[in-house]
């Protein structure tokens, strides 16, 4: 999936921190000072409240849930809901 800052142009990738706790950040991170990271999972699913790129998914002991990324949006749903309501977007 493409990094959501504007102008950036690169891609989000996972990677490991020191730890080796599992993160996603931009791939454009050395080449264009990108800061974009996210402890939650990226998923190819437009938000159906703003219409975001992307929601991510934070998986907890508790389930799992999806969350938009937009500030000031505030949207969230549980997975088993939100997979109802959110359709799925192919790639292409």
């Amino acid at each position: 999936m493409t990094c959501p800052k504007p102008g950036c142009g690169g891609y989000l990738t996972e990677k490991r921190s020191k730890r080796g706790k599992v993160f996603f950040g931009c791939s454009n991170y050395a080449k264009a000072k990108c800061d974009f990271v996210s402890w939650d999972r990226p998923m190819p699913k437009p938000c159906p409240q703003c219409g975001a790129v992307f929601v991510v998914q934070k998986v907890s002991r508790s389930g799992s849930r999806l969350r938009c990324i937009a500030v000031g949006c505030g949207w969230g749903a549980d997975t088993d809901e939100a997979e109802a309501v959110v359709p799925v977007v192919q790639a292409s």
